[in-house]
């Protein structure tokens, strides 16, 4: 009796402390690392968002057997658990202007909506040679609800929600563990690449949402379903097109030397195999007798063509190896290695599941490493397959280990690995992939604010993004568009942004020196910079 209490005593202690631990390691993380994004009311909102993930953590995860009727084999309790932490952690951006690599999408949008919303609108400079369906889909909500940033946003959030409820149900379903698919969304949402872009109106978040969508619909069977996901995934982003293939490819090749009965498809099931692939070619054909433009815009083939180079190859592949499997993810990938040697040291079946996601994660890897400029956030689509295993290896090593402290050491260490992840510029482009962006945007609107408020009517050169920022009032920033003039023209008003690219902006030495420039205004947040002069 008394070894049963005390064994009850320690669970209970150690379920407190790690508790305390989590949601203090959280708040502080997310606190200490975005303090200027983040108002005082929205950190207290963080922290008892926080402190009920620690609940969940501390009280579902040791918990071996997971009964059928238990809440986490519960869709429709996941699903609004899923969407609070969606809402909750990411409220700060409804009314937030949109960011630099949300301008493409916006503008895009924001043509064809001005068109009638005819899907093939001549969008320069915004077509990046990307399908229409995401620009159609913000166009049409405009139309109904108003051009409000908030409805965008918004619609962000849904498509923020839909990857994460759909890797919740891969995990349940077919690794027949709720706790996999589950504990696999939770880190997928807060891996800080991900974390940053969930909200914004990137193509990658839509994008992710219905790739997994098409995976889940595939590896049950419903072909209906999948022609229907991986038909609005290839009309979202030009890589879906790739995507999709290799998913399809993949999942034959690795049945036939599982299942061979699986590969007996009747002909309809065929035609929603190639459904996806005929909705792009059509969309193919319609955007070049529209445009003009045989495959890539003159942006998308100046920054995102293909790297022939092999030693700068070889380098691309490691980075991208380094984003999927070190930094953060270091210690999930130790235990997904050791788990993996163990079961081929003893022989046992790696299944098919298994086998998938890693060769899909190895061609995702050789295949973006052949783009000129790789962003990190491309990769989204595919972060759930990584978790998956890892979260798989989690799991058994602490159903393998009785005793509860060894479990909290791990997983506190998997978990403040990942969240250290991102910090101090450790990722690709550090500040597009932590909410550092929304600094970014803040003080680009209190710029464009001064600017709208002092000068609408003077000729102002800036630089790119700023640019973009006074021409284009459906970013949010201005009212009505400014004056923005090149180089070679006269201007009376110079706005230097610290956070410019120099590839893409003015010759700001020789502005300084040619131009009798005073200062006017200085904006500055969290190291950014941005001042306005006066020409004399």
């Amino acid at each position: 009796m008394l070894t049963r209490m005390n064994a009850r005593a320690s669970k209970l202690f150690s379920a407190v402390a790690l508790f305390f631990v989590l949601t203090g390691g959280l708040t502080f993380y997310y606190l200490y690392n975005f303090h200027e994004a983040y108002p005082l009311h929205y950190k207290i909102i963080l922290f008892f968002s926080c402190a009920a993930l620690s609940f969940c953590f501390v009280y579902l995860f040791p918990v071996k057997d997971i009964k059928k009727d238990g809440l986490l084999d519960r869709p429709v309790f996941v699903a609004f658990f899923i969407l609070a932490m969606v809402l909750i952690n990411r409220a700060n951006v409804l009314r937030l202007p949109f960011y630099w690599d949300e301008q493409w999408t916006i503008g895009h949008a924001d043509v064809i909506f001005k068109n009638h919303l005819w899907p093939f609108s001549s969008a320069a400079p915004f077509d990046t040679g990307h399908p229409f369906f995401y620009f159609e889909f913000l166009a049409f909500l405009w139309n109904v609800f108003g051009q409000k940033i908030i409805v965008s946003h918004l619609a962000a959030l849904v498509f923020s929600w839909m990857p994460l409820f759909y890797t919740y149900l891969i995990g349940r379903d077919f690794f027949k563990d709720a706790r996999i698919g589950f504990f696999a969304a939770v880190l997928f949402f807060y891996s800080p690449t991900v974390f940053t872009h969930f909200g914004t109106v990137v193509l990658d978040v839509p994008l992710a949402a219905f790739f997994l969508a098409s995976t889940y619909s595939l590896l049950r069977k419903k072909y209906l379903l999948f022609g229907l996901f991986s038909s609005f995934a290839v009309l979202t982003k030009a890589t879906g097109i790739v995507s999709i293939g290799v998913l399809l490819f993949l999942n034959f090749i690795i049945l036939k030397f599982y299942e061979k009965d699986r590969l007996k498809l009747k002909s309809r099931d065929c035609f929603f195999f190639c459904l996806p692939f005929i909705v792009y070619v059509a969309w193919f054909i319609g955007h070049y007798y529209s445009s003009g433009i045989l495959l890539y815009s003159e942006i998308f083939e100046r920054y995102n063509g293909l790297q022939l180079s092999g030693p700068l190859y070889v380098l691309r592949v490691g980075r991208i190896f380094e984003h999927f499997f070190l930094f953060g993810n270091v210690f999930l990938t130790i235990i997904i290695f050791y788990h993996f040697i163990a079961d081929v040291h003893r022989r046992k079946p790696l299944g098919f599941l298994r086998i998938f996601f890693i060769l899909f994660l190895f061609v995702v890897i050789f295949s973006f490493a052949l783009v000129k400029s790789f962003s990190a956030r491309w990769l989204i689509p595919f972060y759930p397959f990584f978790y998956f295993l890892g979260v798989l290896s989690l799991v058994r090593f602490i159903d393998e280990n009785k005793l509860l402290l060894p479990k909290v050491v791990f997983y506190l260490t998997v978990l403040f690995s990942l969240m250290r992840y991102d910090v101090n510029g450790w990722a690709l482009d550090s500040v597009v992939y932590n909410n550092e962006y929304i600094d970014a945007v803040k003080i680009s609107q209190d710029a464009a604010r001064y600017v709208e408020l002092n000068f609408s009517d003077k000729r102002i050169l800036t630089s790119w993004p700023f640019m973009a920022v006074l021409r284009y009032p459906a970013l949010g920033y201005v009212k009505k568009p400014l004056r923005v003039v090149n180089v070679k023209e006269k201007f009376d008003i110079f706005v230097y942004d610290k956070q410019a690219l120099k590839d893409e902006g003015q010759p700001e030495e020789e502005i300084f020196l040619k131009n009798h420039l005073v200062l006017l205004k200085r904006f500055e947040r969290n190291a950014m910079v941005i001042e306005i002069f006066d020409v004399l």
